[in-house]
């Protein structure tokens, strides 16, 4: 039976970036990465609370066509959930920040599993069987979807109220709202996705998320503390790149 008083938020897979924001940007540098086994899926979150939840589902080399990437994702995903004493069977459901494959592309796996979404993707995408959630609804006690647009339009987080090291920690599940840290400090708004939205709202995700927590799960890097500091540097920088 599951204890509603205790609820864990672990990190099961960390993803990977194919562009960083200082790397030059084109087909010749991911090209050089994915020969060096960067495959650029998405960070994998679990959240043990009164239900089981698996945020994003990573997926390596999306664009490959090789048939061998699909099993060998889907090995990673089982190798790392059963490392975090799950399987897939436990999994009571999926959460979907955006319908990118990198995020996406190891969901059949969970057969069984609620598949969790925002009502404006669920609107985008009324036959992939997925389970709209309100802005600002629970997914799991204490794990609350927020509204995060700006990379694509019907893009959401996750905020978990946990304990970390004893004391109680504000956690974004981010998806790609906000990619890294790198993209971060240097004010980067990632527009290379064919369904970019808006970067103004991307803008104001990135600061409604830094108000809202303490610590950032970004969707492919590891996690962040949102200091003083931190928030400074963003809105500041947003600042210049406005001016400019």
């Amino acid at each position: 039976m599951k204890d509603p008083n205790y609820l864990m938020v672990r990190i099961v897979k960390v993803g990977t970036l194919t562009l960083e924001p200082t790397d030059l940007a084109g087909s010749l540098t991911i090209r050089c990465k994915h020969e060096l086994g960067v495959g650029g899926g998405s960070t994998v979150t679990l959240i043990r609370s009164d239900r089981t939840i698996l945020v994003d589902t990573g997926f390596d080399f999306e664009d490959s066509r090789d048939t061998h990437y699909v099993k060998r994702n889907r090995q990673q995903l089982l190798f790392a959930l059963r490392r975090n004493g799950v399987t897939p069977d436990q999994i009571d459901g999926v959460f979907i920040s955006h319908w990118h494959k990198d995020h996406f592309g190891n969901l059949s796996l969970f057969p069984h599993a609620r598949r969790l979404a925002s009502e404006r993707l669920c609107r985008e995408l009324p036959d992939e069987g997925l389970v709209p959630v309100a802005d600002g609804e629970e997914i799991a006690t204490s794990a609350r979807m927020v509204l995060t647009p700006g990379h694509t339009d019907g893009h959401a987080s996750v905020i978990v109220g946990c304990r970390l090291g004893g004391v109680a920690a504000r956690v974004a599940i981010a998806g790609d709202a906000i990619i890294s840290y790198g993209d971060v400090l240097t004010g980067r708004i990632w527009p290379y996705n064919a369904d970019f939205f808006d970067r103004n709202l991307a803008v104001e995700s990135v600061t409604h998320l830094f108000s809202q927590a303490d610590i950032i799960i970004p969707g492919h890097d590891v996690p962040f503390s949102v200091t003083p500091h931190l928030r400074k540097t963003w809105e500041k920088t947003m600042r210049t790149r406005t001016a400019d």
